[in-house]
């Protein structure tokens, strides 16, 4: 399960929402196609992806994980809006609903049943609110739901969620997540946490982010970057808990080759 969910998750922090910016929610049109992507995290444990495309559609994504087949997730359409992605074996997957031009609601089932939802809330072209609703247990970090919500949120922010859920009471739990910008990039996040307003705060590089507007996938279960933002990040801090993340780049024209982060897990993505 360990490896199944890897490669899902690796496949989930920074798509599915095709345009927090635009009114293109769900068609991503990357200025570079990615080809591969190869993740060292800072344990050594290694995972490839590799990006199937059909003309300008994303339909696949093969993994390994240490060597060893990881299984593909699959993408569907309606027309060039993305609206479902799912495990190549078994029923795990999580469905995109859009109310006109913009997504409305992402939601994770699995074994037939939904474990969670996130319901969006708009100023405008750009995202205020998440509202998430989780049915009930703990959350595993390489779940389907922790997935799904790395489709719009950050890596720490899902992980804080993740922190909550485990540790709070047992039975359906919703709570309401607040984003503002600045410009056309995330400049922050706040989550209810243990009964105080958790503020996650971001800056960024003036450089493309090659995952913008496409809600189906992330960097890495690790998610340094977030679909909804133009530029990549170059800092997370966290002042409440006294925690920061860096991330440092390296670029092959104005998109990132490789991308390093300050707990040692690297990524090097390849291009078409």
């Amino acid at each position: 399960m360990k490896k199944i969910t890897s490669l899902f998750m690796a496949v989930a922090i920074v798509a599915l929402i095709t345009s927090c910016q635009k009114d293109n929610d769900g068609i991503y049109k990357p200025g570079k196609k990615i080809a591969k992507i190869t993740i060292t995290e800072g344990e050594g444990d290694v995972s490839v992806q590799t990006w199937n495309w059909d003309g300008g559609l994303l339909k696949s994504v093969d993994g390994t994980y240490n060597g060893q087949s990881d299984g593909s997730i699959l993408y569907e359409y309606d027309g060039k809006k993305l609206t479902k992605a799912s495990y190549s074996t078994g029923d795990a997957y999580y469905a995109i609903s859009y109310e006109g031009k913009k997504i409305s609601k992402i939601a994770a089932f699995n074994d037939g049943r939904q474990e969670m939802s996130m319901e969006l809330g708009y100023d405008g072209k750009q995202i205020k609110e998440i509202k998430v609703s989780y049915e009930e247990g703990d959350v595993a970090k390489r779940s389907i739901s922790y997935r799904a919500m790395c489709t719009v949120l950050p890596r720490e922010a899902v992980d804080l969620i993740c922190k909550q859920l485990t540790s709070g009471a047992k039975g359906a739990q919703t709570f309401t997540v607040s984003l503002t910008w600045d410009g056309k990039n995330l400049a922050s996040v706040v989550i209810p946490y243990m009964g105080v307003d958790v503020n996650m705060n971001y800056t960024y590089d003036d450089k493309s982010n090659p995952y913008h507007d496409f809600v189906g996938l992330a960097l890495s279960y690790d998610g340094f970057a977030t679909y909804c933002s133009v530029n990549n990040p170059t800092e997370c801090s966290i002042p409440i808990m006294q925690e920061k993340t860096t991330y440092t780049y390296e670029y092959t024209g104005k998109y990132p080759s490789k991308v390093t982060a300050s707990d040692n897990t690297v990524q090097v993505i390849e291009y078409l």
